[in-house]
């Protein structure tokens, strides 16, 4: 199990193609200047009733280390999975 939070959680591969990424609303969490306060009124970890965004892409850091800096984290918007490329045998993890 990844998350005891999230005990069904799957880690999926995709592609999308880069014109259609770099179309999409994004935020940066790590480049906004008060990233925490915003973890705090928008992320289901820090609160029960998150304040809506409109991002449809968001990617902030994580603590898990990854050769000279840390892992990265991607979440998308159900609305963007349709313009995903799901890679066959993706990891369901458990």
């Amino acid at each position: 199990m990844l998350s005891r939070l999230a005990p069904d959680l799957r880690i999926l591969r995709f592609a999308i193609m880069r014109r259609r990424l770099d179309a999409l609303h994004t935020i940066d969490v790590d480049a906004l200047d008060h990233a925490e306060e915003w973890m705090r009124q928008h992320s289901l970890l820090w609160t029960d009733t998150p304040a809506i965004h409109g991002a449809h892409y968001i990617r902030r850091r994580t603590s898990v280390p990854r050769e000279n800096e840390t892992a990265v984290e991607y979440y998308f918007s159900a609305t963007v999975f349709r313009r995903l490329y799901f890679w066959r045998g993706s990891t369901h993890a458990k």
